[in-house]
């Protein structure tokens, strides 16, 4: 079942005009600080799940978020001149699970199946690996036509894609003032749904901060959602 809605709501995305990508998981340390975990994390620098034989020394740790990914993406692709981009990925974050701890202690032998306990033992040592839907949205979103001033991508779009996705699930958004470390303080929403009764905080959208932008090399507002699926 979770395949299926994910394919569904990948399916609704696309279809809505939005192009899938599939991007690393390795990140820096500073990405991971730039861009955080989750909204409402304390400005401090994020844990992560950190390799012990990266392919890439200066990205050493698995991804808490799928944002950084994507505004790299983006910034290959204006370096080769293509500006109006609406990039969207579906995909797993790592996170450290309750422990923090990951691995065992001991390798089992390869020439024989390891024990049931064993098996277990390996099964509860991998990270929870959840999936979440995330976009970033640059450039017009209408352009420049006989009778048509072009439109530029703002937190309102980030807003509507993010409930595009999480209406081929089906699952309605509830739409509040939010914070995130990556976004605008005064252009970012949280998404919640209704839990018995209680609000759940599932996702972020908005637009992201200047400096951040400035730093990406990408041109005006760049604006983004992430939602947990």
């Amino acid at each position: 079942r979770s395949q299926r809605l994910r394919r569904r709501a990948a399916n609704v995305a696309t279809a809505a005009g939005l192009d899938e990508v599939q991007c690393y998981p390795f990140l820096s340390r500073g990405q991971l600080d730039a861009f955080g975990a989750w909204p409402g994390d304390a400005d401090e620098p994020i844990h992560a799940v950190k390799l012990a034989n990266p392919l890439d020394g200066e990205a050493p740790f698995l991804r808490r978020s799928l944002l950084p990914g994507l505004v790299a993406a983006a910034q290959r692709n204006v370096s080769r001149g293509l500006t109006d981009l609406a990039l969207v990925e579906f995909g797993a974050v790592f996170e450290l699970g309750t422990g923090g701890r990951i691995g065992t202690d001991a390798v089992p032998p390869l020439a024989t199946r390891p024990g049931d306990e064993a098996l277990a033992e390996i099964d509860a040592s991998i990270p929870p690996q959840p999936t979440r839907a995330a976009a970033v949205l640059l450039g017009d979103a209408v352009a420049k036509q006989p009778g048509e001033h072009p439109r530029h991508y703002d937190w309102a779009d980030a807003l509507d894609a993010a409930r595009t996705v999480a209406g081929a699930i089906p699952v309605e958004l509830i739409v509040r003032q939010g914070a995130h470390r990556a976004f605008h303080p005064g252009r970012t929403a949280e998404l919640c749904v209704d839990v018995s009764g209680e609000l759940e905080v599932v996702g972020v959208a908005g637009e992201l901060l200047p400096e951040l932008v400035a730093d990406h090399h990408l041109p005006g507002r760049v604006a983004a959602f992430e939602l947990d699926l």
